[in-house]
């Protein structure tokens, strides 16, 4: 778990911790809108980086268009 190896798959995880600072901080200390903002952005990525990894490294510029294309085809539904 802790090798170099693993790493290439559990980077991620990195991001997600940070996430779930800001979020604390945001439920803990300062009721600031951008704490829960950046914290949720951060653990929303990194679950869409997880996702990629566990479908495959071929998959990944796939899944990030169509995560793109889903957040334009909902900005326009409103």
């Amino acid at each position: 778990l802790t090798s170099w190896g693993a790493m290439a798959s559990l980077w991620p995880l990195f991001i997600t911790f940070l996430g779930v600072v800001f979020v604390a901080l945001f439920f803990f200390r300062e009721k600031r809108g951008a704490y829960l903002l950046t914290g949720l952005l951060l653990v929303s990525l990194s679950a869409v980086f997880c996702v990629t990894q566990a479908f495959g490294a071929h998959w990944w510029w796939t899944i990030l268009i169509l995560a793109g294309l889903s957040i334009l085809v909902a900005e326009k539904a409103k």
